[in-house]
């Protein structure tokens, strides 16, 4: 068996780390934090959500057409389908709060679908 040779010339240093001040502590906290609040969707969801009731640009008026020309429970329903798409995520439930009788025309699965519409109106706004 051979024996291998081993150079000790120089010993092993431990690996001395830099020394870390409080306010480098907090800075990497901040930053760990920042972090996790993006990844947990918490930022995301709170930037879409300022986006989307920015922008809202939705026209009133053909609601309330719409409104006024449905005669029958499919165009009750679409009309009530249309408001939660035009207002999805914006938290703008002003067109339903206003015409709460005619929204109580809604029966069976209507019922149902003006539920969820409320739903899809304030999506992303579960803290509220």
């Amino acid at each position: 068996a051979e024996s291998m040779e081993v150079d000790s010339a120089e010993p092993v240093k431990p690996s001395e780390e830099p020394v870390k001040t409080v306010a480098q502590d907090s800075a990497i906290d901040k930053k760990r934090s920042q972090v996790g609040s993006i990844l947990s969707g918490e930022i995301p969801i709170t930037l879409k959500s300022q986006f989307l009731i920015r922008k809202n640009s939705s026209d009133m008026l053909v609601l309330k057409n719409c409104k006024e020309a449905s005669r029958n429970a499919v165009c009750h329903t679409a009309t009530v389908i249309a408001n939660s798409f035009m207002h999805a995520g914006t938290t703008c439930d002003s067109f339903l709060r206003d015409n709460l009788d005619w929204l109580a025309k809604a029966t069976n699965w209507a019922k149902f679908t003006a539920t969820a519409s409320i739903g899809v109106i304030h999506q992303g706004h579960e803290t509220n």
